[in-house]
């Protein structure tokens, strides 16, 4: 549970990169490559030290790293990258984290997971919390039907990441299919960029934004989530990873200035004491 949890973390920060980056002209999809060109050439060369560098993949698994990377990767990326364009970091975190509604009920029909009352209990509690911490329940909150579109298909995208990860895990090492997954992504990302459409700035924050993005919000935390998922079932770590809109909403309010309420706090309470519980009745809910 450690590693999903510390994964969710650093995925906390993403949206502190890509506003950096959409501020120098750069598109979500644009966005989408540039992370993952840094996040592949990152797992290429820890594959390369840690010499299990293995590219044996069976060729009727390949749908696996498929929908991992091009729809768990850059679907989802771009959907919520577009989001974060168009709304808040709070508000797009809410919409992606429709994901774990979208996991725990397929997981229940494609893994037999049990849809145990903490599960139930968690879902409300952090939903609530991140209801709280967009202002849905204020008067004053304002949502374009693009990024309510966008953020719902990126919540659908990120969830099926979890699904498309807990076959592959069951076969494959983790650097192999998170390798895997990057190519894919890197390769469709790459194909829907059109970088000869705009003239992005690229200066030494772009630069820098785009390492960060890649390493601290890519790399690291897909690999540390991928591990996690070997001893996590897949609606649990969902679940877990949604603390995620916890570190955005503080990011957003650090180096944005998005505004402190109470209600914003009272999310933010919501969702660790989600997390809370689940590390409470986390033995219960492991798979072998």
């Amino acid at each position: 549970m450690f590693y999903v949890l510390t994964g969710a973390i650093l995925w906390g920060f993403i949206g502190f990169f890509v506003k950096i980056l959409i501020s120098k002209g750069f598109t979500p999809m644009q966005a989408v490559a540039l992370r993952m060109a840094v996040a592949t050439f990152l797992i290429t060369g820890w594959a390369v030290y840690k010499g299990d560098w293995d590219l044996r993949f069976r060729m009727k698994d390949i749908w696996m790293p498929l929908g991992m990377g091009v729809v768990g990767l850059t679907f989802a990326n771009s959907c919520y990258f577009t989001t974060i364009g168009e709304s808040s970091l709070a508000v797009a975190a809410l919409l992606l984290y429709t994901a774990p509604a979208f996991v725990v009920v397929i997981s229940c029909f494609l893994f037999m997971e049990k849809f145990t009352m903490p599960k139930f209990f968690d879902l409300v509690l952090t939903f609530f919390g991140c209801s709280c911490i967009s202002g849905v329940f204020s008067s004053e909150i304002t949502l374009s039907m693009k990024a309510l579109i966008f953020g719902l298909m990126s919540g659908l995208c990120y969830g099926l990441y979890s699904i498309f990860t807990k076959f592959a895990v069951k076969k494959y090492a983790n650097t192999l299919i998170t390798a895997y997954s990057f190519y894919f992504s890197l390769l469709s990302s790459l194909f829907l960029a059109d970088f000869g459409n705009n003239d992005p700035t690229w200066d030494v924050t772009a630069i820098a934004a785009s390492a960060g993005l890649g390493f601290f919000s890519t790399f690291l935390p897909y690999f540390i989530y991928n591990f996690g998922l070997r001893k996590v079932e897949a609606g649990t770590a969902s679940i877990i990873a949604t603390i995620e809109p916890f570190v955005a909403a503080a990011v957003g309010i650090a180096f944005f200035s998005e505004p402190v309420t109470l209600e914003k706090v009272a999310g933010m309470v919501s969702i660790f004491l989600a997390v809370a519980i689940l590390n409470l009745h986390g033995k219960t809910n492991y798979s072998a």
